[in-house]
């Protein structure tokens, strides 16, 4: 990402996940074409070192799925707790979704929730570095209803505890 190695110095702190957010998506874009070129055959590879190879040594953009799931692997490289979680995407009429605003029928977004930052407690954030119009930071995220976060940016979500025990 082009950071000096100083930057982790002092451990896996917010600043330092702020910078690693902010330095990921001035690096690496978000791009589904080669979902696109393919034919829609060949499912992409999600191993550790092919998505290296495309996103790093070919700086290949990539989808929610690469671009969240090797962010991944540097936060936990760093020391940080970091679940993959998948989700679905809220979408309004122009978007396909039957004509109506909704959330899509079925999780088809990836994006990572981050524990064990220094200093910030039992907090956990939620971190997205795979989506066309991404926050561009950190959000500190808890469950339940006025748990919504909106973004500098205008965007809003916010995670529910289904009758399930699923969260959403």
């Amino acid at each position: 990402l082009g950071l000096p190695a100083a930057c982790l110095a002092d451990g896996p702190t917010l600043p330092l996940l702020e910078t690693l957010v902010e330095a990921h998506l001035a690096t690496l874009p978000f791009s589904n074409l080669s979902q696109h070129l393919a034919g829609g055959d060949a499912a992409p590879s999600l191993s550790p070192s092919r998505l290296q190879e495309k996103l790093l040594a070919r700086r290949h953009g990539g989808n929610c799925f690469e671009l969240n799931g090797l962010f991944a692997l540097l936060l936990r490289d760093i020391g940080l707790e970091t679940l993959l979680l998948q989700c679905r995407v809220w979408t309004g009429r122009e978007r396909g979704n039957r004509g109506k605003p909704g959330y899509r029928r079925h999780p088809t977004h990836l994006l990572l929730l981050v524990g064990g930052v220094q200093g910030e407690g039992n907090a956990r954030f939620l971190v997205d570095v795979g989506f066309g119009e991404p926050p561009l930071g950190p959000l500190r995220y808890s469950v339940g209803e006025g748990s919504e976060q909106v973004t500098a940016e205008g965007m809003r979500s916010r995670m529910v505890q289904l009758g399930d025990g699923m969260v959403q």
